[in-house]
């Protein structure tokens, strides 16, 4: 095979600083190429992936650089993942990651992009030297992509690593959706600053802004306040129970923003109302819940206004945000074996896990062609992909040259 159409990938691995000594036998970027290939043939720790390189050998030897022994190329022994992956920069290797998919992920106006963090529990040391690693993931939600993500010491950390991943990240025009935990002024303010909108909930960790909006929708909505924008989504009967949502919207809050004055471009209030009929009990529940937003509601047409969004907008982004949790977070778990991962070394976790974050990409961006393994493309699980990356060099390394 031709080595040229590797050298993206590999140029951008070669970024990477190397933290072994000059005189080694593997470059590094021909290993952190192996442990990318590995990952995506369902390998999950260094013995694992030392045992598909050796037998890879003669292939991989065909477009990266290997040392050549008595029988021919030889790999990295599992030990020598292990040093490498404990001693390398994570840091540089996740700029290096979201360099790669700020190539795969189309910029538009109006994306959404959410935000929320994650707990790799196998990562703890059960001896107590060490918490859990726990990284927030910026979540592209159309084009179900992770555009980076950044470690914290816990989850009380996450409101500060928000602005230092937005500043890695292109998230101009897009709108970017966080829980209450990021309902922080500072946290409005570095959005706006990279050129994005805001759309955040609130909740009683800002006590009087929740209050003074709660108070405001309650009187509104009970009033049928013809200045309120209105939406009503499909009703969902899927699950054993019936869920119906409504979302009013207002962008008339003059005394909001003199009340609270510190808030950043703030422009509009969103109430979104849940119902829900459990059809076992019959027990039937009803939650609203509150969003600041830098977005404009308004009625008119929205072609020629990105920032501008109506009552059905807004409710479609607030129920967007969560798909961080189902399309990235229980993928991450039941595909890739996140939560499972007993490395726990030094950068090991760290390394490894931002790793498996872009073989997610690799696999999102580049479906199995549709009807070749006996069902429809959009129907192949991931796990599934992994396993035709396995047994398929063409599939494997289509996926691999998608960085």
């Amino acid at each position: 095979m031709d080595v040229k159409p590797t050298r993206g990938l590999l140029r951008y691995f070669e970024q990477v600083p190397d933290p072994r000594a000059d005189n080694v036998s593997f470059p590094l970027p021909s290993l952190l190429a192996i442990v990318l290939l590995a990952v995506l043939c369902r390998c999950e720790d260094y013995d694992e992936i030392a045992c598909w390189a050796e037998q890879r050998a003669k292939w991989l030897a065909t477009f990266l650089t290997l040392p050549v022994g008595e029988h021919g190329p030889r790999t990295p022994h599992e030990a020598t993942f292990e040093r490498v992956f404990r001693r390398v920069n994570p840091a540089s290797l996740e700029r290096v990651l979201i360099a790669f998919t700020a190539g795969l992920a189309q910029a538009s106006t109006g994306r959404q992009v959410a935000i929320d963090g994650k707990t790799l529990r196998g990562s703890v040391d059960a001896a107590g030297r060490r918490s859990a690693l726990h990284l927030i993931h910026a979540w592209d939600q159309h084009q179900r992509l992770v555009l980076g993500q950044l470690a914290v010491d816990g989850r009380s950390n996450e409101i500060t690593a928000v602005p230092k991943l937005l500043e890695l990240l292109d998230v101009k025009d897009a709108v970017v959706s966080l829980d209450a935990m990021h309902c922080q002024k500072d946290t409005a303010q570095a959005i706006r600053k990279a050129g994005a909108d805001y759309l955040l909930a609130v909740k009683d960790n800002q006590k009087t802004l929740h209050q003074d909006i709660k108070l405001f929708f309650d009187d509104a909505i009970e009033q049928r306040d013809e200045h309120l924008l209105h939406a009503v989504a499909e009703p969902d009967n899927t699950h054993g129970r019936l869920d119906e949502r409504q979302a009013w919207a207002c962008g008339d809050i003059g005394w909001l923003r003199q009340r609270h004055p510190q808030w950043k471009d703030l422009r509009g209030i969103v109430c979104v109302q849940g119902k829900r009929l459990d059809f076992a009990t019959g027990k039937q529940t009803v939650m609203r819940r509150y969003y600041l937003t830098s977005l404009r509601p308004t009625t008119r047409p929205l072609e020629d206004q990105p920032r501008d969004a109506d009552a059905s907008r807004l409710l479609g982004l607030v129920r967007g945000h969560w798909g961080i949790e189902n399309q990235l977070h229980w993928c991450l778990d039941v595909a890739m074996g996140d939560d499972a991962s007993r490395v726990r070394k030094d950068h090991g976790p760290r390394n490894l896990a931002v790793l498996r974050r872009h073989v997610l990409n690799l696999l999102r961006a580049n479906p199995p062609e549709r009807g070749k393994y006996g069902s429809p493309s959009d129907k192949i699980s991931l796990k599934r992909r992994r396993l035709i990356c396995s047994l398929d060099d063409q599939y494997l390394l289509q996926s691999f040259l998608q960085a």
